[in-house]
């Protein structure tokens, strides 16, 4: 039954052509072939070098019958809008997102069909492994289920809605729905996967695969595509003012969507950014300079998200330890994500 599944794999791309490169000898390695890989080049400055890596695999996806659609933009459509034509973009019933710099597991689309063809809904997330190095060293595990776990709205906080989907390799969405939902007013946002996200959790609800998937790179930097005109994103690192634009988004998608659903989620939303999600803030820049760090908190004050016991606590051992408290973040992991 797990073969009579439809399933595209969709890269949004923008540079790095060797990371691509291991993200598709991944889908090579894959125990059940994919229907296609659909890939989106949004006009990366190197794309040629980017069309050769891909002219590099024909072959080889042609000899698993698999099949390989590529499309290379003459301008930027950034992220948000790279998801959406993707989506619009493939044939098969689900697509399947993975960055460019991560990797599928294995059994990654063998577990994905089985478990769709075991429940029908709108949305997966899954668990995942955390990987470094060029050789896709595991090193942690991020962990959402111990078992695979339907999250719905009447049972669960509408926090994980985001939870699941804050990371968006290996979400798997229906496409015809995920296609009936489109819109461009979240478009810069970053965060296209949490307006879905929260139309499935309040549909049929968002499955969580237990089998982690796929692979997230730990060790890489951010790039930007040339949409992003405010100076808010810097290649190589989020820059605090950027980081709380993006909570921000988050905010302002959440107040959208009770506004257009009657629903009251942002509180829910504001309580997981300034708890929960503020570790992973104060871990990002727990290495900067004190000029960083103060930075880091005007710019939380600013949307509401730095007075809790949580944010506050990890600011001010930032503040004191510097790249010492490091040792502290990185215990607090290890009790969480081990492999």
């Amino acid at each position: 039954m797990a073969n009579a599944i439809s399933l595209s794999i969709c890269i949004p791309n923008y540079r790095r052509p060797s990371e691509l490169s291991r993200c598709l000898s991944s889908i090579l390695s894959q125990t059940m072939a994919p229907r296609e890989v659909v890939i989106h080049d949004d006009f990366s400055p190197n794309q040629c070098e980017i069309s050769n890596v891909i002219d590099s695999y024909r072959q080889k996806f042609i000899h698993k019958d698999i099949s390989l659609i590529y499309f290379n933009s003459t301008s930027n459509k950034g992220y948000d809008g790279s998801l959406r034509f993707l989506i619009d973009n493939a044939t098969s019933e689900y697509v399947l997102f993975i960055g460019n710099d991560d990797i599928l597991m294995p059994e990654c689309v063998s577990v994905a069909a089985a478990t769709i063809s075991h429940f029908r809904c709108n949305m997966y997330s899954r668990n995942f492994y955390k990987i470094t190095g060029e050789n896709a060293e595991v090193t942690g595990k991020s962990t959402f289920c111990k078992s695979d776990t339907l999250y719905v709205e009447s049972t669960e906080s509408p926090a994980m809605a985001f939870r699941l989907c804050s990371y968006f390799g290996g979400l798997i969405f229906a496409r015809e729905w995920a296609n009936s939902l489109k819109t461009d007013i979240f478009d810069g946002t970053l965060y296209y996967q949490y307006y879905l996200a929260l139309n499935a959790f309040i549909s049929t609800g968002i499955y969580c695969i237990s089998t982690p998937t796929v692979g997230a790179l730990t060790d890489g930097v951010p790039l930007f595509s040339e949409t992003d005109k405010s100076g808010l994103h810097i290649t190589g690192r989020y820059a605090p003012k950027a980081r709380a634009k993006m909570w921000s988004n988050v905010l302002e998608i959440t107040a959208n969507f009770d506004s257009k659903n009657d629903r009251n989620f942002l509180g829910s939303i504001q309580y997981e950014l300034k708890n929960r999600m503020a570790f992973h803030i104060m871990e990002m820049y727990c290495s900067s300079n004190r000029r960083t760090q103060i930075q880091v908190a005007k710019e939380l004050i600013n949307i509401n998200l730095f007075w809790s016991p949580i944010s506050t606590g990890l600011w001010v051992v930032n503040f004191i330890l510097g790249s010492k408290a490091l040792s502290l973040y990185n215990l607090i992991r290890r009790s969480y994500q081990r492999v």
